[in-house]
């Protein structure tokens, strides 16, 4: 390496400041990254992809499917008879529903405008309008639904819990 017209072995550098070996010129020529550009660089070369996902779903708790009385499933049902009358009778119905999610393994409460009922795949499509944020928590809830989301959700008949009609 030449400076000033000296040569110097790499040994020498070490001793040198940020700043002695930095000139004007070669920062023009060389001009400084962004930490957005040296991430770049970096970012090939992560060798666990996927892994956070993988330690996220394993910090899920899961929890299996309560079976139901059946008083209680009688009342389920009842409840979505009259759901099915109020319907027919085009009267918006507004509902909470405690229901099993088989996807996340876990109990969700829901609320929204139901939107139909699918007698023939046993399902309730619910407008949800927003993840019920209360702090009242079922003893069966693991985790409040961390975002809002505007969305048709499937609950099969057979997953849900209960049913409050608003």
């Amino acid at each position: 390496m030449t400076k000033q017209n000296q040569t110097f072995n790499q040994e020498d550098i070490i001793h040198y400041k940020y700043d002695q070996i930095r000139t004007k010129e070669s920062l023009i020529k060389h001009p400084r990254m962004t930490r957005e550009e040296r991430a770049k660089i970096f970012m090939p070369f992560a060798a666990l992809t996927g892994f956070g996902e993988a330690i996220l779903e394993k910090q899920i708790i899961k929890i299996q499917k309560k079976s139901l009385s059946e008083e209680k499933n009688e009342e389920i049902n009842n409840e979505i008879i009259n759901i099915q009358k109020l319907l027919r009778k085009n009267i918006q119905v507004h509902v909470k529903v405690l229901y099993f999610s088989s996807k996340y393994e876990k109990y969700n409460q829901l609320e929204g405008q139901v939107l139909r009922l699918d007698s023939y795949r046993k399902l309730m499509v619910v407008n949800s309008q927003d993840e019920c944020n209360t702090e009242k928590k079922s003893k069966y809830i693991i985790e409040k639904p961390s975002q809002i989301s505007k969305e048709e959700v499937e609950i099969n008949y057979e997953d849900i819990y209960e049913i409050i009609i608003e």
